[in-house]
């Protein structure tokens, strides 16, 4: 039995059907996934080719690929398969170069990738021929087994050889083996053979010096490609044509001891044949171009000798090496620690043959790695940072001019060439400075791969640092006038090269060249030598142009004229002028007049100064009154120049043009033309303003954060340069339209004055306000960014609307200014008398039209916040009396319906109010409100009068405050007596009374009203008191009223005399449900006829139909007296309060020896003794003394005839029994007090007096006989008890008195 049929029993041998079938399955699967594309096959045949070739000088490995009719035929000349390579054929993952570390294949499933488009292939190679066929292979399986028939995909046909004859010979006997592949297409594989046989790169890196593959189509010649290797260069042809030149590098990496212990913990990880390897090789393949020039690898892939998929570093170079890969050698594995240590060392390997390389290859920076690769991933992280390590640490940078090798961080790259012109020595003094660090005198490099070399740390000075160096002072310090021509020939041609006039600007205002004191000076502040300044003593200080150089260039026309755009000018008086605008540095407070009168007088000879720019004027200093210098732009005529508006009264800052210019024979009207054309400021008016970076962003400007944004935003703006970089805007210098002293609007008076005048002169809409431009450079060049362009980069250019928004400028009436947000507008009803000086309401003589209202967006309404936040101002006033503004403020939360507001609560647990003490603020809870009116403890809280429709708001408002509100009282009656007179009276009232309540109850019918009236007078019971007290809890705070109401019980004080009535009409109308109709009410009562109360309703507009006339006229019933009279109701009162005055004073002065009797009384209560009597004081003397009670303060107080002879003719001390501070006391009452303390008196007698006929000759008599008259009295309407009147306790032996005479009537 042949070799061949061995192996064939060995893989047909299986036990059982499902190990068959399992090995099928896998052997599928494999075959069809290795590879993506079909035509790779072709490498796993050339990579066998490759393991079969001896390597010998001379030698070349020979592979022929042919499409022949339904083949596809690989031949090379490598060696005869040997009975292990069919074996390895044979089997999945056990080839025979599975420990060979020397052959491309390893994995002993490569050929496997034949069967994805085949299923028979047959195989020659010496003596050995034979197939791998799946619709064969069914005859050499066991047709049944113990566990079922196996169909044709349930054989492993892939791994069982057939002995078997080729399908035809091939002629050429040269090839020791040949492979034949049926394919059920051939057509479309041809081509995409050939395009894989163009990408000639998979030839770099085989184990073969010359290789030499052709491809035929049918006995067609279709591609012929070939590698050839010559003195260390390799050539890969395509067709006998080279088609690109390589170079290549092989270095070692040793296995760390790190790799070698994880492969030992994951044997799986690498192949055999590498898990005891202590070496792994790494080689580099450069691109060479037809100049000789190293070139970058487009799309560059990692090899495993044969090209992968894998192109995620992105290197301009080739890298192979023994990665491990996936199956079909197509991708790397990211996580394999094999893979890894080789993108670890790579970097170091590839830098160090750079570095081999750089000195004979000048374009060596086109194949340096990107620090950035293209795609990140495991392995590209690991590369990328050991790359930045290398870059570090190893020298492979050629230096310029010498044969050693820098590393990134010690070269630097002169894109200009300055550096010859200023010396090496100042030019690496200049940027060791600047950059921060050293330099080595050999450090330049040539100047080639900027962009490369500058990302890995080289220093590269371009035309954008220009300006960094022409600030050094140094740089064109203690320069020779040979060596000044030599700077100055090579910037006139680097203008000349660059062609820009932004790079004009740049050296204009560079010094570099020599003045007349052999000093580099700025061309922009330079002349011509010129005689003019010998004959102005001002020119002193002018600079010019060094005689030498001058003489120098005076014939090269080309040279003076550069010269002129760089600014240096021929000096004669307007030029002086121009460049005194300038380059106002020269101007001080001590010269600021003499330069002043100069400019004035060249003013005057018609030099208006047309040339000179706007901002050069405005930002020229004046001297101030008080001698400073200041800006044009900034300052304001005085009084004396008599200006549009006059402020200088009202400002006090330091801004008025000083008086000093003006010289005796001048007139005013000429200064203030100059002045004005200057820039000067007569009134508030639009203006532009000009500003350098550096004023824009003092620390004084209350706007600078405006400025600090506009100019963060500008510098994102950037130019593109030649060498790729973008050079970013760098601002110098802010233009921006602008109002006059808007600048000065956070001080009061200033704001008042601006905001007066725009508001008044101009809509929100018309202001114009914004930046205008920033001026800057890019690299060299001067440059502008527009209004528009940083409006694009998202900035903010209004600088009116900012300022409004963001800065305290709106002048408040608390003479402050506020930020916008936080103001209130004037036009709110009532707003000044609300706020007073606690909220910042806007300070203008006119009110604030609604437009600029909403776009200052001042607030518009005050809100609840704003009244507590008033009242917790007032209560920190104590210098203001806030009763009327509380008040007010309480009316107002009410009026909108706040008084139930949560944070009105919140607020009152921590603030006080006011309260009814002095002005005196205490804590809500501390308070007490009564709803009652006339208590006036210390503690109540303040709320002035309460209106009827508010007293229940008010109530709630000050209970949600924390007031404890007091809603009921407890009454205290003296000298209760039911009283049916006016219950009588106001019954027979009723029909009238309903009328009026008919008439506020709309709804309900009069006869309802009528009822209603009827049932609640008779129900209700009257009582006439002496005192009634009222108290709540706090019997320090005690109120006396007339009235009292509760339920259905009506109390009164007083009497019921048309005259006394009047303080009972409210309380009785409220009591009786008519409230508001008092005057109504009041001519009820006192009217008697029913006609007259009819007419007289109806002249009030009232609807008398209902009304029906009685049927008794009461009219003539003179008892019917509006009250009760003094006979009926008075006698047993009287006798009453005269026993309880006697007993008083006897108690109170039981030292008095008083008359038989005193303070008692017979059977029918009347007293033994009256008012008048003759008392024995406590040392025995004799005293009349007159003793009145007066408990009811409210009443009048009488005084009968013989009271008033014994008081005012007879000397008696009158005493009155009354109520002081609360208390009932006897008080001795002085003569004089009793009448001067009378607007009138009035005597009161009874009408019977004059009725009768026999008593008809008194009224004649009337003033001379007063004492004639029954009941006649003086009555009081005022009677004043101080505090400190003298106590009847306190009175001691005086002149004696006598007895008068007295009756019923002295009661």
């Amino acid at each position: 039995m042949s070799f061949i049929s061995e192996l064939q029993n060995k893989r047909t041998n299986y036990n059982y059907a499902s190990q068959a079938r399992t090995q099928a399955q896998s052997l599928t699967l494999l075959s069809s996934g290795i590879y993506t594309e079909e035509e790779r096959f072709v490498y796993e045949l050339l990579q066998n080719a490759i393991d079969a070739f001896v390597d010998v000088e001379g030698e070349a490995l020979k592979i022929r690929v042919e499409i022949r009719d339904n083949y596809l035929l690989f031949m090379h000349n490598g060696a005869a398969f040997t009975e292990a390579d069919i074996e390895g054929l044979s089997d999945v993952g056990n080839g025979s170069k599975a420990t060979n570390v020397k052959k491309v294949g390893y994995k002993g499933i490569g050929f496997k990738s034949v069967f994805m488009k085949s299923t028979q292939v047959f195989v020659k190679s010496g003596l050995y021929s034979f197939k791998f066929d799946k619709d064969d292979s069914k005859n050499y399986m066991p047709s049944e087994m113990p566990d079922g028939k196996l169909s044709p995909d349930d054989i492993p046909w892939q791994i069982i050889p057939i002995e078997t004859n080729v399908p035809f010979e091939v002629e050429d006997e040269a090839f020791n083996v040949v492979t034949y592949i049926r394919l059920a297409d051939t057509v479309s594989l041809g081509p995409k053979v050939d395009e894989l046989l163009k990408g000639l790169n998979f030839l770099l890196f085989l184990n073969a010096q010359d290789v030499s593959i052709a491809f035929y189509n049918r006995d067609t010649l279709v591609r012929k490609v070939a590698r050839k290797e010559s003195n260390g260069e390799i050539s890969l042809l395509i067709d006998d044509e080279v088609a690109s030149r390589w170079l290549i590098k092989s270095s070692t990496i040793s296995v760390t001891k790190e790799v070698k212990k994880y492969i030992a913990q994951n044997p799986a990880s690498v192949p055999q044949k590498l898990k005891d390897a202590s070496e792994i090789e790494v080689s580099f393949a450069i691109s060479v171009n037809d100049k000789g020039e190293l070139h970058k690898v487009e799309n560059a892939v990692a090899y495993t000798f044969l090209p992968t998929s894998y192109g995620n570093l992105g290197a301009p170079f080739l890298i192979n090496s023994n990665f491990i890969t996936d199956a079909g050698r197509q991708q790397l594995q990211q996580d394999s620690e094999w893979n890894k240590l080789i993108f670890k060392e790579a970097p170091g390997l590839y830098l160090r043959w750079i570095a081999e390389l750089s000195h004979t290859y000048k374009t060596y920076h086109r194949v340096l790695p990107s620090k950035v690769a293209k795609v990140n991933d495991e392995l590209t992280k690991t590369f990328q940072k050991a790359l930045l390590q290398a870059i570090e640490e190893i020298a492979f940078l050629p230096a310029a001019k010498s044969n050693s090798l820098l590393k990134a961080s010690e070269a630097w790259i002169d894109s200009v060439g300055i550096s010859e012109v200023i010396s090496i020595d100042k030019f690496i003094n200049h940027i060791e400075t600047s950059e921060q660090k050293h330099f080595a005198n050999n450090g330049q490099i040539v100047n080639a791969g900027i962009s490369i070399l500058n990302s890995y740390g080289v220093f590269v000075f371009s035309e954008d640092l220009l300006p960094n160096l022409f600030d050094n002072q140094n740089v064109f310090s203690s320069l020779s006038v040979e060596q000044d021509l030599k700077v100055i020939n090579f910037l006139h041609e680097l203008c000349n090269r660059v062609n820009n006039s932004e790079i004009l600007s740049i050296l204009s205002n560079t010094p570099f060249i020599l003045d007349e004191n052999r000093n580099a000076n700025k061309p922009s502040q330079m002349f011509f030598p010129s005689d003019y300044k010998s004959e102005n003593e001002l020119a002193e200080e002018v600079i010019m142009m060094a005689q030498s150089i001058y003489d120098y260039y005076k014939k090269q026309s080309e040279s003076i004229e550069w010269f002129q755009k760089l600014g240096v000018q021929e000096l004669d008086e307007s030029s002086y002028v121009e460049d005194l605008f300038k380059h106002p540095d020269v101007v001080t407070e001590e010269n600021a007049v003499v330069y002043g009168r100069f400019l004035f007088k060249c003013y005057q000879k018609g030099n208006h100064f047309e040339s000179i720019s706007g901002s050069n004027l405005t930002n020229f200093p004046i001297l101030t009154k008080e001698g400073r210098l200041k800006a044009v732009s900034s300052l304001f005529f005085g009084a004396k120049f008599k200006p549009f508006i006059n402020i200088e009264n009202h400002i006090e800052e330091d801004i008025f043009v000083s008086e000093e210019y003006l010289e005796a024979e001048d007139t005013i009207s000429d200064w203030k033309a100059f002045f004005k054309t200057l820039g000067v400021a007569e009134e508030i008016s639009p203006c532009v303003k000009s500003l350098s970076v550096a004023e824009a962003t003092d620390t004084k400007r209350f706007d600078r954060e405006f400025f600090e944004n506009i100019i963060k935003v500008s510098k994102k703006e950037y130019w593109p340069s030649y060498n790729g970089h973008n050079y970013y805007f760098f601002p110098k210098n802010i233009r921006y339209n602008s109002y006059s002293f808007l600048e000065q609007a956070n001080k009061y008076a200033f704001s008042k004055i601006v905001f007066a005048y725009i508001i008044s002169q101009y809509s929100p809409s018309s202001i114009n306000a914004c930046v205008d431009h920033l001026s800057g450079s890019s690299g060299w060049y001067y440059r502008d960014v527009s209004m528009k362009r940083l409006v694009d980069l998202g900035g903010v250019i209004n600088h009116f609307e900012w300022l409004v928004r963001n800065c305290s400028v709106i002048p408040t009436q608390l003479q402050t200014c506020e930020k916008a947000t936080s103001v209130f507008s004037n036009s709110i009803p009532k707003i000044k008398e609300i706020a007073g000086h606690y909220l910042p309401v806007i300070d203008l003589d006119l009110s604030v039209s609604e437009e600029w209202v909403n776009y200052l967006n001042l607030k518009d309404k005050l809100e609840l916040q704003d009244f507590l936040f008033i009242l917790e101002e007032m209560a920190k006033d104590k210098d203001t009396d806030n009763k009327e503004g509380v008040v007010s403020i309480y009316t107002e939360i009410i009026e909108r319906g706040w008084q139930s507001s949560s944070k009105i609560k919140e607020w009152g647990a921590g603030h006080k109010i006011l309260s009814s003490k002095d002005g005196e603020y205490s804590y809500p809870s501390d308070l007490s409100y009564v709803t009652i009116d006339g208590f006036n403890s210390d503690s109540k809280v303040y709320v002035g009068k309460v209106s009827e429709s508010n007293k229940d708001a008010m109530a709630e408002l000050l209970k949600n405050l924390g007031v404890r509100v007091v809603d009921k009282v407890s009454p205290e009656y003296e000298g209760k007596v039911e009283s049916p007179e006016l219950g009588s009276l106001l019954e027979g009232k009723v029909q009238y009374i309903a009328l009026l309540k008919n008439a506020l109850a709309k709804s309900s019918s009069y006869d309802a009203c009528k009822e209603a009236v009827t049932t609640r007078i008779k129900n209700s019971i009257f009582y006439h008191c002496d005192r009634i007290q009222l108290s709540y809890g706090n019997r320090e705070d005690t109120v006396e009223r007339t009235t009292f109401a509760e339920d259905n019980t009506f109390y009164y004080t007083g009497n019921l005399k048309p005259s006394k009535i009047e303080p009972l009409l409210t309380p009785l109308c409220k009591y009786l449900g008519i409230r508001g109709y008092d005057k109504e009410l009041f001519v009820l009562l006192i009217t008697n006829k029913h006609d007259d109360i009819v007419e007289y309703l109806q002249d009030k507009g009232f609807t008398t139909d209902w009304l029906i006339a009685p049927s008794i006229d009461t009219t003539t019933t003179n008892d019917i007296f509006m009250g009760r009279s003094d006979e009926v109701l008075s006698k047993q009162r009287m006798y009453e309060a005269q026993l309880e005055a006697q007993r008083k004073l006897m108690e109170i002065r039981h030292d008095w020896t008083f008359p038989k009797g005193y303070g008692e009384c017979d059977n029918e209560g009347k007293p033994y003794c009256y008012s008048t009597i003759d008392i024995l004081d406590e040392t025995g003397e004799n005293h009349n003394i007159v003793l009145k009670s007066y408990k009811d303060r409210t009443a009048t107080f009488k005084i009968n005839p013989e009271e008033w002879d014994a008081v005012v003719r007879d000397d008696a001390k009158l005493l009155v029994y009354t109520r002081v501070n609360g208390m009932l006391d006897i008080v001795e009452i002085p003569q004089g007090d009793l009448i001067m303390n009378q607007s009138k008196i009035s005597i009161t007698f009874n009408s019977e007096n004059l009725n009768k006929e026999e008593f008809t000759d008194r009224v004649s008599t009337f003033a001379e006989t007063l004492h004639y008259f029954k009941e006649l009295h003086f009555d009081f309407a005022k009677f004043h008890v101080a505090d400190n009147a003298t106590r009847v306790r306190d009175i001691y032996a005086k002149q004696q008195g006598s007895q008068v005479q007295t009756s019923d009537d002295d009661l």
